[in-house]
């Protein structure tokens, strides 16, 4: 039967009922960091966890010397003043070959750099033919020595050096307030590991920080001393004022120093 049309309803009666909307699946909501952020997130994340395990490694396999300003109470072996604590073997204090590292507080005073490294091969020598002694008819025989490049773990051994002083005077002192303090770590490495670590510091000068703090522990130096001291040293911690650096106008400045007896201050890095 065909539908009736009324002047009222025109052609309204013909109009099917609408369709009952459906509801619409919930939409993702965007997250509340953008995507870059995220990934610089992530990355700086994963990047943490890279310098964790190569610290470990360095840990595990280097031989580790710290030396510092310590009193008998903040040392593990009693020893008072400018004290070596060490781990794995670690040697004493290497040898000198350049002038900056022959006066390494008052280099870095000059170079407006609160922290300086080093990371070169450590060559060693023997007496291939002893000195002999002249007469009136033979000419003396002065000592013959043969350089070689000393082993670790299989590899050629690289020493790792890292201080820390002072910038604007003598008098900026963290340690003892009587000469300008400097702390130093000294690590031997297998040269693999210390391009490692070469390439670490490039991308992050804050890793030798990170490095220090657990080769210190390491070493036999309490969390105690420290991070808070001990003794009549209490609230006079050993650790390197870092955060205090780090809030001053002044930027942070590193300098790399290459091998040999002169300082470049290219190798400054600021950040």
């Amino acid at each position: 039967m065909n539908d009736k049309q009324t002047p009222e309803t025109g052609l309204i009666d013909q109009v099917p009922p609408p369709i009952p909307s459906q509801k619409q699946p919930d939409q993702p909501q965007p997250h509340p960091l953008s995507d870059p952020i995220r990934e610089e997130l992530k990355q700086t994340l994963e990047n943490n966890e890279a310098e964790n395990q190569l610290i470990e490694e360095i840990l595990e396999k280097g031989k580790i010397s710290v030396y510092a300003h310590l009193s008998k109470h903040n040392s593990s072996n009693k020893a008072s003043g400018l004290t070596m604590m060490t781990a794995n073997n670690g040697r004493g204090y290497p040898f000198l070959e350049s002038e900056y590292q022959r006066d390494i507080p008052n280099q870095l005073l000059r170079l407006n750099c609160r922290e300086g490294y080093t990371i070169n091969p450590i060559i060693g020598s023997k007496v291939i033919q002893p000195a002999k002694k002249g007469s009136l008819w033979k000419k003396a025989q002065p000592e013959l020595r043969e350089k070689f490049p000393v082993q670790h773990q299989g590899e050629d051994a690289y020493d790792l050096s890292y201080s820390l002083g002072a910038i604007h005077s003598q008098h900026e002192t963290w340690l003892d307030g009587n000469r300008p303090d400097i702390m130093r770590m000294n690590i031997v490495l297998p040269k693999s590991l210390a391009q490692e670590v070469d390439q670490a510091v490039q991308n992050n000068p804050r890793f030798l920080r990170n490095l220090l703090e657990k080769a210190a522990i390491k070493t036999g130096i309490s969390k105690e001393t420290w991070f808070n001291g001990k003794g009549e040293h209490k609230d006079r911690p050993v650790r390197p004022p870092f955060e205090q650096w780090d809030s001053s106008p002044e930027p942070n400045r590193i300098y790399r120093h290459d091998s040999g007896y002169s300082v470049n201050k290219a190798n400054i890095k600021e950040f």
